[in-house]
């Protein structure tokens, strides 16, 4: 976290508060969409199914001509999600009229995706040195990136490039939190892209379901003990980053359920009740915000903490202001009551992200200057957390980043509640009915777990990642956790997850 924390925070609350939340019209905002995703396609992805092609850059910075690639399949998922909201919004023309694109370039960039991410996965098991295997395999275990050392030269301008690929050997292993956003992007393809969409001979929707259930049977079927990441390359070692996912595995299976309809719901593993300690923003679990991040992926793609998976998103994502995640919910589920109760909260925060951009301006790093008046100043507004807002990560002088996050942003947005696009004929928020009295036997009413969107579920304790690889400990959804489980769980809870 940077040292100027309460500044930035400072910053936010008054560029948030004086944002005017109409003041920016629809057609203004897909200005600045049309404009990133010109952007995004021409200065930080490169066309082809070659090594490097169709995964987009993190960041350039122009001042030294050097580009990167870092947590690039973080990038290429939310990528893979921006191209299929965007089909499903071109889909959907009565609802979103004057919501253009090229849709050919759109669904060609999607089958380029899809190929990048099997290309990752095939190539990594010979992606490392003796006496590691060099024999090129399918089997989910993907590298981040395979950006060659001469990429710099497909952009212009560019003289040096810089990737987990070129890195040290473990920066490229796979680890949780790029196989959640990967997922994430998948479960947006099979949820608006149609069924019958193939080219070169691959089904698009078929093939990201296909991708999903590779990689999370590598995640969920690793042995001796699940939910352990390996590189089955180097002895079955485990990866070197986000290795242990133990602490999700209840999350990791309602979510490829989704993805694949039921067809693969692997065991939870050990812990499966220590999942739902994660539903209150006041877990342990959070005190890092890489495991906040990757939680709230896995629940809104699985819907994972059941029917109260929208409020209490909804509640955890403000402690950083990453509504993003309960809109994607409502943009897969459709979560007709948690919305009716969450929407007009959600779409007030997200129309004001949306409306601070400047109309011209890009994301990019402030520093070594002085604070922005947005707060699309990091690599991912919704992975950074928010003492990064408006001010700009540690180290990132001079960086321009993808936009990405602004890209996914604004078609979930107008997914989750059409009638939010200036004349079109979609639907709004959904109307709360009355609250129906539920008389138990004794003639009161029923007492279950509190999701409010203000306080979230009474469960907090610490679920975070490499937390827990054995049977130890449980928690039962809805209770706290005993005293001595939070100290054990505490220990961990500043460890680095990624």
């Amino acid at each position: 976290m940077r040292s100027s924390a309460v500044l930035s925070l400072c910053v936010a609350v008054v560029a948030l508060s004086s944002a005017p939340v109409s003041a920016q019209s629809t057609r203004e905002n897909f200005q600045k969409y049309e404009q990133l995703r010109t952007r995004l396609r021409s200065d930080f992805i490169a066309r082809g199914t070659g090594p490097g092609d169709a995964i987009p850059a993190s960041e350039r910075r122009d001042a030294i001509s050097r580009i990167r690639w870092a947590d690039a399949t973080i990038r290429l998922g939310w990528h893979i999600g921006v191209l299929a909201s965007e089909l499903g919004m071109l889909d959907q023309a009565a609802d979103f009229p004057g919501y253009t694109g090229d849709r050919d370039q759109t669904e060609r960039l999607l089958y380029e995706a899809l190929i990048a991410l099997e290309r990752l996965d095939r190539v990594a098991d010979a992606s490392f040195p003796a006496p590691c295997t060099s024999e090129e395999l399918l089997n989910g275990f993907f590298i981040r990136d395979d950006v060659p050392a001469n990429f710099h030269t497909r952009f212009e301008g560019m003289e040096a490039v810089a990737s987990d690929f070129l890195d040290a050997e473990t920066q490229k292993e796979m680890s949780q939190d790029q196989a959640y956003h990967v997922l994430m992007g998948l479960a947006l393809v099979k949820r608006y892209v149609d069924r019958g969409l193939v080219i070169e001979g691959r089904p698009l929707r078929a093939m990201a379901v296909e991708i999903a259930e590779r990689i999370t049977r590598h995640i969920a079927e690793s042995e001796p003990t699940a939910y352990i990441i390996k590189n089955p390359a180097c002895m079955d070692r485990d990866v070197a980053r986000g290795a242990g996912a133990a602490a999700y595995g209840t999350g990791i299976v309602e979510m490829i359920s989704f993805i694949t309809d039921g067809a693969y719901q692997p065991d939870p593993g050990a812990v499966p009740r220590l999942w739902f300690t994660a539903r209150t923003p006041a877990s342990l679990f959070y005190m890092n915000p890489d495991n906040m991040h990757m939680a709230m992926t896995i629940a809104a793609v699985g819907r994972g903490f059941g029917d109260t998976t929208m409020t209490d998103l909804t509640a955890i994502a403000e402690t950083h202001g990453w509504q993003l995640y309960p809109l994607l919910l409502q943009a897969l589920h459709n979560d007709t009551v948690g919305f009716c109760q969450a929407g007009e909260r959600l779409n007030t925060a997200a129309r004001a992200m949306l409306n601070e951009l400047p109309v011209g301006e890009i994301p990019r790093s402030p520093l070594p200057g002085p604070a922005l008046e947005h707060g699309w100043t990091t690599s991912n507004r919704f992975i950074r957390a928010s003492d990064e807002h408006y001010v700009g990560s540690e180290g990132s002088e001079g960086a321009e980043f993808n936009g990405l996050d602004y890209l996914l942003l604004h078609n979930l947005f107008y997914l989750a509640t059409p009638a939010e696009w200036e004349g079109g004929a979609g639907e709004g928020v959904p109307s709360c009915p009355p609250p129906v009295a539920d008389a138990g036997a004794d003639g009161g009413t029923d007492s279950g777990v509190d999701s409010g969107i203000d306080g979230g579920a009474d469960a907090g304790a610490d679920g975070g990642t490499d937390l827990i690889d054995d049977g130890g400990c449980s928690v039962s959804r809805g209770t706290r956790p005993s005293v001595a489980l939070w100290f054990v769980l505490g220990l961990f809870a500043f460890a680095r997850r990624r």
